[in-house]
């Protein structure tokens, strides 16, 4: 059986994103500049992996902590945490569905 394709993601406050949708409609190639967050998105996808098979402090604690995971550049205001979110679009049939934290 087929699993659902990645249909969007969500990210607030992970790595060098303080916040970013990212729709997948076709087949995707990552580009850009040194520097840019394209090594951060690929962190997110195995962020997410080690999630949904270790606890959470685990994955955290693997890392350096939520403080080296978290989006240095949001202001002191903003609050400290951080988000993903994994939108899976429906396929022959079966529904999709949402992986968040």
């Amino acid at each position: 059986m087929k699993s659902p394709p990645i249909s969007k993601i969500i990210i607030k406050r992970f790595r060098s994103f303080p916040t970013a949708t990212l729709a997948f409609d076709n087949p995707l190639f990552v580009v850009g500049r040194n520097g840019s967050g394209k090594s951060n998105l690929a962190d997110a996808f195995g962020f997410v992996s080690e999630a949904m098979s270790s606890p959470l402090q685990a994955v955290f604690d693997r890392r350096g902590g939520i403080a080296s995971v978290r989006n240095r550049s949001s202001v002191k205001s903003a609050p400290p945490n951080l988000g993903l979110a994994f939108e899976f679009g429906p396929v022959n049939g079966i529904a999709g569905g949402r992986f968040a934290f």
